[in-house]
């Protein structure tokens, strides 16, 4: 397996995942032409996040995306990080325990 940053060619793959994502793991429908907006823009603007891809015997089989929200107050660092199927996300310190991961949810 062979992990690397995303790159604006990736864009029809990330939005088609994000799309599942959000079917799978929220029951939502989402809106394609504002996902590949905000994908293309994430894309763009690594300062805003960046997506990494798995890929397997050259085929991609899967996404990770990263972000650093604003600071907030009384955290000494900030992280996001989503892919399908589990979502994981961290406030605080980065230390062990700190963070809520989250499953599959059944729609």
């Amino acid at each position: 397996m062979y992990i690397r940053t995303a790159t604006p060619e990736d864009l029809d793959f990330i939005v088609a995942a994000n799309i599942a994502l959000a079917a799978e793991t929220e029951c939502q429908t989402l809106d394609p032409q504002l996902i590949r907006t905000g994908v293309a823009t994430v894309l763009g603007d690594p300062a805003l996040g960046r997506y990494y891809l798995a890929e397997l015997a050259g085929r991609v089989v899967g996404q990770l995306m990263t972000t650093r929200p604003a600071q907030r107050q009384g955290t000494s660092g900030v992280c996001e990080a989503r892919s399908a199927p589990f979502q994981l996300r961290c406030h605080g310190s980065g230390l062990p325990g700190t963070g809520v991961a989250r499953g599959a949810l059944k729609c």
